[in-house]
């Protein structure tokens, strides 16, 4: 394939490209570790959660309301756990699941979702539980655990995150449905992380129990705006919680779970100087889009390491909009890049599997991934199966192509390739990843792409796609070509009359997809092209 990009600018660096601000704390470990991500099971409807039974099955939380199960062989089974009737609208919906910590004797599933209007009442959010009998959920099973107070007229910020601590209490994340005064009131369990008995009563060693009234005596910890997600450290108990913040010069924050604790929103997000108030541990800049979303959230502890010791307890989070995994260093707090550009569009959950994989859910994408871990390639190596040929400039730089497959393979351009292939170029200097900027312009409105390339489909449960995403430093953009022929052939592709946002161009991406698991694409040679490349960064041409 010759994709060429006219007056286009490419950054040829996984370093937090994406990342609209500069962001406090960013490091680089050294070596770096060579991952792979790999589709573990596709086919789902909006996945927002999942859950990892001791036996090895997998629980997935789709959006919808179905409840779906993966067998410990990686089969996505068709019957759902159990489905619920779920008000959907907006970012409502099912949100959260959670295992009972003696699920392997009680089989208890906690599910939670977005109750829809009833007899005059506005939704409102609620903890079901279910049990388990195999793979689906006994008739009969279910009891109402929490009901939630019910919403505004506003569709977002529900939260959504479920899990139990160490102490065996149900911690669950309710955001302040874009009413940032709920989050400093005591009088709504809105904007707050909330702690439960595992049957719905309320703990008696709570830190507002004896100052709060009613259900409100649950409050654990205030201040937040939509904690989504979060995470319990499975030994030590430590829970982080990743707050969204708003658009236009706010933080995405992960912050440090305290009995009693205020966040301070909707008062500052980020760091501030009250002491009133809990800074986080981590912040980071939104970009004027608006398009960043902190989500995710594992504590690396696994029953048995996979990764290079030197991951065991850090905490990994993502950003749904970005699609960037990032790791924060549980010794010097640092936090640096660990998938930059993920194969699975908007990665909302983290979880850490029992064979010590860390995996996540791509809402957007309908897919479980699985990143596996390679050992790092040696200096210069070209990462395929040969085939690609690169001018290697005077200077440390050494330089690598790639072509990722969903089974985790190398494969050189010509080669059958099966599922999904992205093409990443990537760039290294003196050890590090390079983070030069090839150009410091934006995109104009109607900058055109040609791609002149030949992609035979053979035996596609559908018409192979084209993707393209351009980001920059406000804005990201996803371009779709879909070959009905199965043949991209001198087709262009101009930017919509709005252009693209932004005054430097960070990043592009180039994925061709083959619909269908028993799908083949032979991928043709692959160039690249920047008007004004670093000089301590290759080009190169596929062969």
């Amino acid at each position: 394939m010759l994709i060429t990009l006219i007056a286009a600018a490419l950054l040829l660096s996984p370093v937090f490209a994406q990342q609209p601000l500069p962001v406090p704390g960013l490091a680089q470990r050294d070596p770096l570790p060579s991952f792979t991500e790999e589709i573990y099971a596709d086919g789902l409807s909006s996945p927002t959660a999942m859950a990892w039974a001791p036996d090895g099955r997998l629980f997935i939380a789709e959006k919808g309301g179905d409840v779906r199960v993966v067998s410990a062989a990686g089969v996505l089974l068709p019957t759902p756990f159990v489905t619920l009737t779920v008000d959907s609208a907006g970012e409502r919906g099912l949100i959260g699941i959670a295992l009972d910590p003696d699920f392997a004797n009680n089989g208890y599933v906690y599910l939670h979702f977005t109750e829809p209007a009833d007899n005059g009442n506005p939704p409102r959010g609620r903890i079901n539980r279910y049990t388990a009998a195999g793979d689906v959920s006994a008739p009969g099973s279910k009891q109402n655990i929490v009901f939630l107070d019910y919403s505004s007229g506003a569709t977002n910020h529900n939260g959504g995150a479920i899990h139990f601590g160490t102490d065996g209490k149900l911690y669950i994340g309710v955001g302040d449905t874009a009413n940032g005064a709920n989050s400093q009131s005591m009088t709504t369990r809105h904007g707050k992380l909330l702690r439960y008995n595992s049957d719905g009563t309320i703990p008696t060693d709570n830190p507002f129990y004896g100052t709060a009234t009613g259900e409100n005596r649950s409050i654990w910890a205030l201040g937040l705006r939509n904690p989504f997600t979060f995470a319990v450290h499975p030994n030590t108990g430590q829970i982080f919680i990743n707050d969204v913040g708003p658009s236009g010069g706010s933080f995405e924050e992960v912050n440090l779970g305290a009995a009693g604790a205020n966040y301070g929103w909707p008062d500052f997000t980020g760091p501030n100087s009250d002491p009133a108030y809990t800074d986080p541990i981590y912040s980071y800049p939104h970009g004027s889009s608006g398009c960043t979303s902190i989500a995710g959230g594992a504590f690396y502890v696994p029953g048995s390491p996979y990764y290079p010791a030197s991951y065991l307890d850090d905490y990994f989070f993502s950003d749904y909009c970005f699609d960037d995994i990032w790791v924060r260093d549980s010794v010097t707090g640092d936090v640096s890049t660990f998938v930059e550009d993920t194969l699975g569009a908007a990665p909302v959950d983290l979880q850490v599997g029992p064979d010590g994989a860390l995996y996540y859910a791509a809402y957007g994408s309908g897919e479980i991934i699985r990143i596996a871990y390679t050992a790092p390639p040696s200096e210069g190596e070209l990462v395929g199966n040969g085939g690609f040929e690169t001018a290697i400039p005077p200077g440390p730089s050494t330089p690598w192509q790639e072509w990722k497959l969903t089974a985790g393979a190398k494969r050189s351009c010509g080669s059958p390739i099966s599922g999904t292939c992205s093409l990443r170029v990537k760039g290294s200097v003196a050890g590090a990843k390079a983070t030069q900027k090839l150009y410091t312009s934006g995109l104009v409105a109607g900058t055109t792409f040609a791609f002149s390339a030949m992609a035979s489909g053979k035996n596609l449960a559908a018409a192979p796609i084209l993707k393209l995403k351009l980001v920059t430093d406000a804005e990201t953009k996803k371009l779709v070509l879909v070959a009905p022929t199965g043949t991209f052939a001198a087709t262009l592709l101009s930017l919509p009359a709005e252009g693209i946002a932004g005054t430097t161009f960070l990043k592009a991406k180039v994925q061709i997809k083959a619909p269908g698991g028993s799908g083949k694409l032979w991928v043709d040679d692959v160039s690249v092209f920047a008007d004004a490349p670093d000089p301590r960064l290759s080009t190169w041409r596929g062969g």
